[in-house]
């Protein structure tokens, strides 16, 4: 399955999976450094902030708050280039 990658960050990759179901999953990222199943999840909010769902075990969270810290950044671009790969408007989870 192609996993399209946006971007890089202390040796880590943010990407998502091309076929992320239909319906369509709320707008997210996976972190890992090599895509995998399980790979740390995080989702996009409406306001733009980001929540993790769930860390790997390849991953350090002091490392993970390095790489969210560049996210939010680039939160904007990153959502462009999901509704461009996906064809349809991003959709976002309901934060309680």
């Amino acid at each position: 399955m192609p996993v399209p990658q946006f971007n890089c960050f202390f040796g880590l990759r943010i990407f998502y999976w091309s076929k992320e179901g239909r319906p369509l999953e709320p707008i997210h990222f996976h972190v890992a450094k090599r895509p995998r199943e399980h790979s740390t999840k995080v989702w996009i909010l409406e306001d733009r902030s980001l929540k993790v769902e769930y860390i790997s075990d390849d991953i350090d969270k002091k490392t993970l708050s390095r790489v969210l810290v560049m996210m939010e950044q680039y939160v904007n671009e990153y959502i462009s280039e999901w509704e461009d790969f996906f064809g349809e408007r991003a959709t976002y989870i309901k934060d309680h």
